[in-house]
């Protein structure tokens, strides 16, 4: 682990209190028609999210041919590419800008959000319901 990686990996877990495994799978990948292999830098097998730390654009530019032939394709595997210090990196015509560290909430926070978790499927719920006696409505003219 390179001291950039360190970096990052001491803020995701001072930040979420989660360890990051440490390039965890390596991905076959395919470029201009050889066999390579990929391996993000970290994964966290709580969000299923890999991350690729990048300290410098020299780094970036080193690194952005794998990174998006990983991209197209796995594309079902999210993979961040970060900052150190956590930020996203803004790659040109990325708009992965989020970066998902989850912090820890005191019991207020988590009671707001519950709150709101479930007003929220009230409504979907209440949606539904309509759409469902709409669609009874047409069907029986």
């Amino acid at each position: 682990m390179n001291p950039r990686e360190k970096l990052f990996f001491n803020f995701y877990k001072s930040q979420s209190g989660i360890e990051l495994m440490d390039q965890p799978a390596r991905f076959p990948l395919t470029l201009n028609g050889k066999l390579t292999s990929y391996r993000p830098d970290f994964h966290c097998q709580v969000t299923d999210k890999f991350y690729e730390v990048i300290g410098t654009r020299q780094a970036w530019h080193q690194n952005r041919t794998k990174v998006l032939a990983f991209r197209k394709q796995w594309p079902t595997v999210a993979l961040f590419v970060v900052h150190p210090n956590g930020d996203s990196y803004k790659e040109k015509g990325n708009d992965r800008r989020d970066f998902n560290i989850h912090i820890r909430l005191n019991e207020f926070e988590k009671k707001c959000l519950n709150d709101l978790v479930r007003s929220q499927r009230r409504k979907s719920s209440e949606l539904i319901r309509q759409l469902i006696r709409e669609a009874k409505e047409r069907a029986a003219q």
